[in-house]
């Protein structure tokens, strides 16, 4: 069988499939060698190409075999390739070394398989910028359903939160577990769970806004509905604009608005005037080392008296930065001369070494609440007779 000879057939098919008319060929080869397994029980009785099952030999009809040598009959269409799906699955295919099937060319390949259905609900729950969920209203608070947002919260696998095998409130940071127990015990018919706490993770703590309802199926179970929005940068930012409201951002110690606010509290807490007692501390000529060596200079000493104030001080009181050069120390539980005492300490402790080249001092006035309500007042009025009687001294209030 020469290819010659069919070549005119074939091409008047227009285009038949090149791999079955070189599968026809090689089965007529066998035939004349003798190695044809035509007869063997292994070998398929379903055509290759029309998918009929009256094959007599090799793997094609007669009909098939018919149109392919000599072209289709008077009347008669050119039946299609069988789709692989149509085809048996002991249907003889080529197969690479390692197992895949080289498709016959021009075969109809499989489609793909079908897209899962994009419901929309499920698409606008997953893209919520928070965590939804479903659990049930006891204290664990187990988990029915969650959206994989908290995941992305909480840095757990998504598998740590399979339906039934998890829950929120070994979540909360235990600090605020009592504040969250709180909110749900309170939590009327109807009414609106909301709160913010803070959740262990595994990459710190993470500040969350939890806000869910009450909801009762048809079957009368009550579960609870909510999400959970991550807010951990703006209270980063809450927190941190608070802090230089109430901070000197140069020392980091209280400033006067929060001096003012701690000494306001411990006024209305004192059951005794004899034992609130304040200490008025002033850097000596500071005006004098910034005209000198300039105001960065200036600075660090600033930030150095600070601390040494700070570190004499101690567990005994508090101290801010309330002007320029001036620190307060406040003594609740101090006597006026007790308040003294600890005033002389801290000078000592401002002078006892340089601060670069600077030989720093401080002058000081201590007072007490049981000789009258200004008390600050009356501890500057100490300090400027400090600063008259020569400055690096301390000097009580009368």
């Amino acid at each position: 069988m020469g290819g010659t000879a069919l070549a005119t057939p074939v091409e008047a098919q227009g285009g038949v499939d090149e791999y079955a008319y070189k599968r026809l060929e090689r089965e007529a080869r066998a035939r004349h060698t003798g190695t044809s397994r035509v007869g063997s029980s292994s070998r398929s009785t379903v055509c290759e190409l029309c998918g009929g099952g009256d094959v007599v030999w090799g793997s094609m009809c007669q009909a098939c075999r018919g149109r392919l040598l000599g072209g289709p009959g008077p009347g008669e269409e050119v039946a299609p390739p069988a789709s692989p799906l149509q085809r048996s699955p002991k249907s003889r295919r080529r197969r690479r070394a390692g197992g895949g099937v080289i498709a016959p060319s021009g075969t109809a390949t499989a489609p793909p398989a079908p897209a899962p259905v994009n419901r929309p609900g499920m698409s606008l729950i997953q893209n919520v910028p928070g965590a939804i969920y479903r659990c049930l209203t006891d204290n664990a608070r187990t988990v029915i359903f969650v959206t994989h947002q908290i995941c992305t919260m909480t840095g757990r696998t998504a598998a740590e939160f399979r339906p039934g095998a998890s829950n929120l409130s070994s979540l909360v940071h235990p600090d605020d577990a009592a504040q969250v127990a709180a909110h749900l015990s309170a939590l009327g018919e109807g009414e609106a769970f909301e709160c913010e706490y803070r959740l262990v993770t595994d990459e710190g703590e993470r500040w969350v806004h939890d806000r869910a309802h009450v909801v009762v199926d048809d079957a009368g179970h009550r579960f609870m509905d909510g999400v959970l929005m991550d807010v951990t940068e703006r209270r980063r930012a809450q927190d941190e604009m608070q802090w230089m409201a109430l901070h000197d951002p140069l020392t980091t110690l209280p400033n006067r608005r929060a001096f003012a606010e701690e000494l306001a509290v411990e006024l209305g807490r004192a059951d005794d005037r004899r034992n609130l007692s304040a200490a008025v501390f002033d850097i000596d000529h500071f005006k004098s080392i910034n005209d000198t060596h300039g105001h960065e200079t200036g600075d660090v000493a600033l930030v150095e008296v600070a601390a040494r104030l700070r570190s004499a001080i101690g567990g005994s009181g508090s101290v801010s930065r309330t002007g320029g050069e001036e620190f307060v120390a406040l003594l609740p539980g101090h006597s006026l001369a007790q308040a003294t005492v600890v005033a002389e300490l801290a000078r000592r402790a401002v002078c006892a070494a340089p601060i670069g080249v600077l030989d720093v001092t401080v002058s000081g006035g201590v007072a007490c609440l049981a000789a009258g309500d200004d008390l600050v007042g009356n501890a500057d009025t100490a300090l400027y007779r400090a600063k008259h009687e020569g400055r690096n001294r301390v000097v009580a209030f009368p």
